[in-house]
């Protein structure tokens, strides 16, 4: 596990160069399409106050994953300050950004609260639990959305048809999947070796026994989180509201971005179902940061729904990302970056006693 760390170098530099990457790429992808001077025009002209309660948006929505982190955490006896919930939610987040599918975060948050003394048993049912609440909160708010706007999610765009469809898809799979191995683990986990030995025999996959253990792994650490979430319902309640209110708050952002350009003719309602069905769409992207799509899939739908001029949809696109990803990253991040080096700095400390 130490070769993976978070505060290996190794591992900082790469997360530094996709971050940088990434910022290119959706420069490149705006600027190569759109007036530069126009942009700049239409950023000059949005009114700030609503761009700094944007950003401070971002913050919040840190922040509720925190909390909901050390609502977990406390309730498995192991308490936490808010700050650390911040720190834990800062890994998920960050990692969670710059790796395909996310697929880092809930790994190297799990590796940080074991550094921070909690036990792999309770780190994983705090990320387990936290996982299925978010992904359910995410399914509650495309509902909300597409009984809102359904024209927005029947809209026909081949691109955004094809990525909402795959998001939600895949989406319920991974929560009807959690819920069957939280239920049903011993014949989950029949079916699965079923799966797995299927696709060594048609040559899909290689090195069998090393899906098997992650299978028997996965099984063995949710069905510690079904012991501990039927004994703690409230629990599972209290950490699905924070984490739907941490979706509404991010679907918020798009919105204060949209009223700092002053047009006002859309409601709150039309920007936040918008917001859902592009974060769906781009929910299983294996792509770090969903970078480019995120972006081409918001300028269509701007385009259609939102903005009046060119200069406004790539304004409004910058400033979105900018704030919902960008600003994210680089505060979750630094903030992965301090814990790392006061973690070690306490480890070396010790050692020396």
């Amino acid at each position: 596990m130490e070769k993976k760390a978070v505060g290996s170098k190794k591992g900082r530099i790469i997360s530094f160069v996709v971050m940088i990457i990434l910022i290119v790429v959706t420069l490149y992808l705006l600027f190569t399409k759109y007036d530069f001077n126009e942009i700049l025009a239409a950023l000059g002209e949005t009114k700030p106050g609503f761009i700094v309660a944007a950003f401070f948006a971002a913050f919040v929505y840190v922040m509720l994953e925190g909390i909901s982190l050390r609502t977990i955490t406390n309730s498995l006896g192991e308490k936490r300050s808010y700050v650390k919930g911040f720190v834990f939610a800062s890994v998920d987040l960050y990692f969670s950004a710059i790796t395909p599918s996310s697929e880092g975060g809930q790994p190297l948050m799990i590796y940080t609260m074991n550094r921070d003394g909690i036990s792999i048993s309770k780190s994983t049912i705090t990320a387990v639990l936290f996982t299925n609440m978010f992904t359910s909160g995410l399914l509650i708010c495309t509902i909300i959305a597409a009984i809102l706007r359904p024209d927005i999610f029947l809209f026909q765009d081949t691109l955004f048809r094809i990525c909402l469809i795959v998001g939600i898809v895949i989406s319920l799979l991974i929560f009807v999947g959690c819920i069957l191995l939280l239920r049903f683990g011993h014949a989950m986990r029949r079916l699965g070796m079923g799966v797995i030995g299927l696709l060594c025999k048609i040559r899909l996959i290689k090195k069998r026994e090393k899906y098997e253990a992650k299978l028997d792994a996965a099984i063995e650490d949710f069905s510690e989180c079904e012991t501990y979430i039927k004994s703690h319902p409230l629990l599972t309640l209290k950490v699905l509201i924070c984490a739907f209110l941490q979706r509404v708050v991010f679907f918020t952002i798009p919105y204060l971005i949209y009223l700092s350009f002053g047009i006002g003719s859309a409601s709150f309602t039309d920007v936040f179902a918008l917001q859902v069905f592009v974060q769906m769409a781009v929910y299983a992207l294996p792509i770090p940061g969903s970078a480019g799509v995120t972006e081409l899939v918001l300028t269509r739908l701007y385009t259609a729904f939102l903005y009046e001029t060119e200069a406004q949809i790539a304004s409004a696109t910058l400033l979105t990302r900018a704030v919902t990803f960008y600003f994210v990253v680089i505060v979750c991040g630094i903030v992965t970056l301090v814990n790392n080096v006061v973690t070690n700095k306490k480890a070396k400390d010790l050692e020396l006693l």
